[in-house]
């Protein structure tokens, strides 16, 4: 069986989800109304607290060389702000992506006050000149980042928010 909410796997005799706590609801006397009002505050109860940020690095020229000097976190999107099929596009812009090198985005999930640092992979098949990084909500608490611009854009693979 599949949880109606996140879409993990339950297993057999099991009551609730493991991953989000959904409980299972049976057809039986319950109307799809209340099973969707379920669903949505389980839903708002695990995003309420999660937001997405952009890590970016500072760098310095010193005697010659490239230093870093240290790492930013720019706000990209509270978890809730995602809806189903719509891309969340951020201010967050960058000048050039070159198609024949693979690149990556740093990001930071902070999940009821803890963080966790990822690197987000991209294999653009275009070049694009410009654009913007946003975020493309993916089925069971999943998302996917995206970077271009709406009419061109390279899409990352599925990431969980929980």
């Amino acid at each position: 069986m599949i949880c109606e909410c996140c879409k993990n796997e339950i297993k057999m005799g099991k009551t609730t989800c493991s991953r989000c706590g959904m409980p299972i609801l049976t057809s039986a006397g319950i109307s799809d109304a209340i099973k969707k009002e379920e669903i949505r505050k389980i839903k708002e109860s695990y995003l309420s607290d999660i937001h997405l940020y952009i890590r970016t690095y500072l760098y310095e020229i010193r005697s010659g060389s490239v230093v870093e000097t240290g790492t930013e976190q720019l706000p990209l999107c509270k978890a809730l702000q995602l809806q189903e099929e719509q891309i969340l596009w951020s201010d967050t812009s960058f000048e050039s992506v070159d198609s024949d090198r693979d690149f990556s985005i740093a990001l930071t999930i902070s999940r009821k006050g803890q963080s966790e640092d990822i690197t987000v992979p991209f294999h653009p098949d275009k070049v694009m000149s410009h654009g913007r990084v946003g975020v493309m909500p993916a089925p069971g608490f999943c998302f996917r980042m995206v970077i271009g611009s709406p009419e061109q854009y390279a899409v990352s693979e599925v990431i969980s928010l929980i």
